[in-house]
């Protein structure tokens, strides 16, 4: 039978052919794309520069609170410890978006952000973050030494500024003076700090869940 196997549509079995394949193709984009789980937040430990009154945590919260995400877990909040002529708040819990889907965060946007706090005293007091890591290991003038050392080259980390890594033999942990422009990278940051020796973490013991 003349005709058989072919449309008057198409006009050829090649152009059936054609059709076909095409179907097939954007049946393949459209078939339903595997289902991206939410990356959970990072959580770790920050002190703030520049508290030196109770009004001062306030605003410097606030600052801290105004990145996209970021989250305080510490309930209280106190002021006013004295440090390499500034002021530092107590340790903070916090939690903020991972960056591309890694385990890492933009902790260069917080300090960024609390820099530009408008806190009483800010010239005399600079706003600013230090990031913490905690330690079973025993610190030590030569641990603090080697972690200045290690942590001499990543991007956002201030070194050379009084107040820069240091760390409290007492308390076990460490701070790292984050830049106010910003750049710096949680991952890198954690990573270069092992190098030096010890093993860190970014919570306390009691905080992990």
């Amino acid at each position: 039978m003349e005709g058989l196997g072919k449309t008057k549509l198409w006009g050829s079995e090649v152009d059936m052919i054609n059709a076909v394949n095409s179907v097939l193709l954007l049946s393949l984009f459209m078939a339903p794309a595997e289902e991206i789980k939410p990356q959970q937040p990072v959580k770790l430990t920050v002190v703030l520069r520049g508290a030196d009154t109770d009004a001062d945590v306030e605003v410097l919260t606030k600052a801290l609170r105004s990145v996209k995400g970021v989250k305080i877990i510490t309930d209280s909040i106190s002021e006013g410890h004295r440090r390499f002529n500034n002021r530092f708040t107590t340790p903070i819990v916090i939690t903020m978006p991972t960056s591309l889907g890694d385990d890492d965060a933009n902790v260069g946007a917080l300090a960024t952000a609390v820099s530009e706090a408008k806190t009483k005293d800010r010239e005399k007091f600079p706003p600013g973050v230090n990031l913490i890591l905690f330690t079973d290991d025993a610190l030590n003038e030569g641990s603090i030494s080697a972690l200045r050392s290690s942590l001499s080259r990543v991007n956002g980390v201030d070194v050379n500024r009084p107040g820069g890594p240091g760390g409290s033999l007492k308390d076990g942990w460490c701070w790292i003076r984050l830049e106010n422009a910003g750049g710096a990278m949680l991952k890198e940051i954690e990573e270069k700090a092992r190098t030096s020796g010890l093993k860190y973490r970014r919570l306390q013991h009691e905080q992990i869940e």
